[in-house]
């Protein structure tokens, strides 16, 4: 019997698990409704919408936050001008959300929804690029960019963990999940080339990554910072060496 079908659909449990638990509703991640919106979400703190107004203003407001947090920490974000940013009022804004905190999740949450949707998306087209090497050269652009096009919100997160220790806890879940998803799609093609140990070497290399971008993002320590090209070059020589046979020596091949 042919085990591999439900081997893949293992997989996918596991990483449709991984999500659980970034919010109430992140299991299957939608980022953006139909009209391009974010999606109404089903979260403590969060008061579900009444009427259109409600969700307009529901997405100014995310899309106000954001726009804040570009320009200023979490703790320096005041809900007046977060309203003035979102062209609504103080009175509005707590119609939706509780406090300032169930909105920063809000935004989390709708972060690292949209992220998973360009992951899964990306991840799934990249296993079919012809050459690993090439095919690695790919996931590090696509990962570098996850990092790179959501730093403030990466920061935000990073620092509020002082106040609220679980306020990483959505892209911890995140970079699980994501990895998941390299091992479902990436795996298979690895094993083909003979790497041994593919799952596991999948798993450490993006360990290595994760924490050398996330490093890049707080610290910016240098000499390659996060938004430098030549850091898509250094994530992809990483994988290259762990799951590729690269200069550096790479994984172990069966002959």
């Amino acid at each position: 019997m042919d085990r591999r079908p439900l081997k893949r659909q293992s997989e996918r449990y596991q990483i449709e698990k991984n999500l659980v638990g970034m919010s109430k509703v992140a299991q299957k991640p939608t980022a953006k409704n139909s009209g391009g919106q974010p999606e109404e979400l089903a979260q403590p703190g969060i008061n579900p919408a009444q009427q259109n107004r409600s969700r307009a203003n529901f997405a100014a407001l995310i899309r106000a936050g954001r726009e804040e947090l570009n320009e200023k920490s979490l703790s320096q974000v005041r809900i007046e001008d977060l309203v003035h940013r979102a062209g609504t009022s103080v009175g509005a804004f707590y119609n939706r959300f509780t406090n300032k905190e169930a909105f920063f999740s809000a935004i989390q949450t709708i972060t690292v929804n949209e992220v998973f949707e360009v992951l899964e998306t990306e991840i799934t087209r990249i296993a079919e690029i012809e050459g690993d090497e090439s095919m690695l050269e790919e996931l590090a652009g696509v990962w570098v960019h996850a990092y790179r096009n959501h730093k403030p919100i990466y920061i935000a997160s990073a620092r509020h963990v002082a106040l609220n220790r679980n306020a990483w806890d959505p892209f911890r879940k995140l970079g699980q999940a994501a990895t998941a998803l390299v091992v479902e799609n990436i795996g298979p093609r690895l094993r083909s080339s003979g790497v041994q140990e593919a799952d596991r070497l999948v798993q450490e290399a993006l360990q290595i990554v994760n924490g050398t971008l996330l490093n890049s993002v707080l610290n910016n320590p240098g000499p390659v910072s996060i938004g430098d090209p030549k850091m898509v070059v250094n994530v992809s020589k990483i994988l290259k060496c762990f799951l590729a046979n690269d200069e550096c020596g790479g994984p172990d091949v069966k002959t």
